[in-house]
């Protein structure tokens, strides 16, 4: 999915059960949830999923159900986010719910209304690099 221009009402870009996806380019303006979310429904099948030199603007920042996050993982295995700017929001990244292996490495997320990164205690393996937050 690369080079699109995204504009949402709700989640600017859902990836559910995938595997070897690559997202890189897009401009995503998401207005009442997450830019990307990435999540699980069936155990491991979201995997090897890079997000990379994307723009996101997610303009939700209220503190409810996950959301407001540029991109938003869950219990997804070897996630990348590089690269990417993420703008508004509550969140820049948000890492959760048994997301393991991933790297989130040489992100601008310094817009973010509440944190920048956040990864919870349910995650596991998860490699910060040079993410300005």
């Amino acid at each position: 999915i690369s080079d699109n221009l995204i504009e949402s009402a709700g989640q600017g870009l859902l990836l559910t059960d995938i595997e070897n996806a690559t997202i890189t380019g897009n401009q995503i303006d998401s207005l009442e949830a997450n830019g990307i979310r990435v999540r699980d429904d069936i155990s491991s099948a979201t995997r090897r999923v890079v997000i990379a030199n994307n723009i996101i603007r997610s303009n939700d920042t209220s503190n409810s159900n996950g959301e407001g996050a540029g991109v938003s993982i869950g219990t997804a295995r070897r996630i990348d986010v590089r690269g990417t700017h993420l703008s508004h929001g509550r969140i820049g990244v948000l890492v959760e719910g048994g997301a393991d292996n991933c790297l989130i490495a040489d992100n601008d997320l310094i817009d973010a209304v509440e944190e920048g990164l956040r990864v919870d205690e349910n995650a596991t393996n998860i490699t910060r690099r040079n993410n300005r937050t």
